[in-house]
């Protein structure tokens, strides 16, 4: 029983952390957490099914890597070469 517990727990953490890296919005990796936690057996199999599948900054067909940045403050795309967000005036220089 505890074994099961610390299962779902330690999938719904590391199913968290991998979508919040692969998402440029906030509340992605808080629905799947959830999800986990309340239906293993259908969201765990799910996630790694299609949960996996939107990577920031990497074109679905070719998975090569885009020449876009994202915003960290509102998440849009923008060209690598432009030095603000487009949305929100953002400073995009590292």
């Amino acid at each position: 029983m505890y074994i099961w517990f610390f299962l779902v727990v330690g999938f719904a953490l590391y199913i968290f952390f991998d979508a919040s890296k692969r998402t440029s919005k906030a509340r992605t990796p808080f629905l799947w957490l959830v999800a986990v936690l309340f239906f293993p057996y259908i969201t765990i199999p799910l996630y790694f099914i299609i949960g996996r599948t939107n990577v920031i900054g990497v074109d679905k067909s070719t998975r090569l890597p885009l020449k876009t940045v994202i915003c960290p403050k509102c998440g849009k795309e923008n060209s690598i070469e432009d030095n603000a967000c487009s949305k929100c005036n953002n400073n995009l220089q590292l």
